[in-house]
């Protein structure tokens, strides 16, 4: 039986695609909706722009546009470095309760990366630095004066 993605809220998984199975008349469509799906929330979750998301996944700006019209699809590494942007959006939904304070941990300069927003680290495109920014958030453990502090 194939997989079929969720229908609220919209996501989209990089398995869901035809090499997964999927080859009646019409798959491409309904994966090009996903991903569109998937970049504006990401746009809209985070508060960035198509250009950062660009960046975080290796692709030129104008690719992300013809992922959100449908005119393309991420291919391979694209498509994984998506999902890995996909899992960490995942990950700041689960921690935080609103979309400012989402708004406010994605861009204020955070200890753990170096002062730098998890925004602007998603410029240069180590997703999983971020990912580990949350995790450590996520145990109570924050960076004070240089060193590690435990805060449960």
């Amino acid at each position: 039986m194939t997989p079929s993605p969720p229908t609220t809220p919209p996501t989209w998984r990089a398995g869901w695609t035809r090499a997964a199975g999927r080859t009646k008349k019409g798959d491409a469509h309904d994966d090009f909706g996903l991903v569109k799906d998937t970049i504006l929330g990401i746009l809209k979750d985070f508060a960035i722009d198509n250009y950062t998301v660009a960046d975080a996944v290796g692709a030129d700006e104008s690719a992300v546009k013809r992922w959100i019209t449908g005119a393309g699809f991420p291919q391979h590494e694209k498509r994984a470095r998506l999902q890995a942007l996909l899992d960490v959006r995942d990950h700041i939904l689960d921690t935080f309760d609103t979309p400012e304070a989402v708004h406010d941990w994605m861009h204020t300069g955070n200890r753990y990366l170096g002062g730098l927003s998890p925004a602007s680290v998603l410029l240069v495109g180590p997703v999983d630095r971020v990912e580990a920014a949350l995790t450590v958030l996520d145990a109570g453990m924050f960076i004070i004066n240089g060193s590690w502090d435990a805060t449960r």
